[in-house]
């Protein structure tokens, strides 16, 4: 089994593929009945930035229609622009962008992810433990989406992260 750290947003992408041949948005990350092993886990910034959210929290509850359509145009995963709005100085923003910088990655479960096609045509990841709610997801290759027990989930854009999103830069299918 090869390792691949797994995100849910590495894996809801979209492309056309044939029945029983491996659909094309799996490229890279997956073969049909091929074991991948991978991780779940969170990203921890340190304890240091609490102070700073707390103040920004702070300054949300003072204006709360402010802050949601200030919010409303940021990159998601990504710090807010810098506002005195905010509840912070520049200086103040300016540590808590150096504190967030330092954030990592913690596994917290090791987990195996498996491609299987259904008799419908469809698609699914059987996982292991946390891992394995990705299974009520479900891959139609016809309609190019992925259908969840909550509806359908339709294509957005592909993904190009710059460094100070929660996982840092990184790009690839929605």
């Amino acid at each position: 089994m090869k390792f691949l750290p797994i995100t849910l947003a590495a894996v809801i992408a979209a492309a056309h593929a044939s029945a029983g041949e491996t659909p094309s948005v799996f490229a890279g990350l997956f073969q049909k009945d091929v074991p991948v092993r991978g991780q779940i886990g969170v990203v921890i910034p340190p304890p240091e930035i609490e102070k700073y959210v707390a103040k920004v929290e702070q300054a949300a509850k003072k204006n709360p229609e402010w802050f949601r359509e200030y919010s409303k145009n940021a990159k998601p995963g990504a710090p807010l622009p810098f506002d005195e709005k905010l509840g912070l100085t520049k200086e103040e923003y300016d540590g808590y962008l150096k504190l967030w910088a330092k954030r990592e990655f913690k596994p917290m479960q090791d987990a195996v992810l498996v491609l299987r096609e259904t008799s419908d045509g469809s698609w699914t990841l059987a996982g292991t433990g946390n891992a394995a709610t990705l299974a009520t997801l479900r891959y139609q290759p016809k309609g190019d989406s992925f259908r969840s027990p909550n509806g359908e989930l339709k294509r957005i854009e592909d993904i190009n992260a710059d460094a100070s999103s929660i996982l840092g830069a990184w790009n690839g299918r929605e």
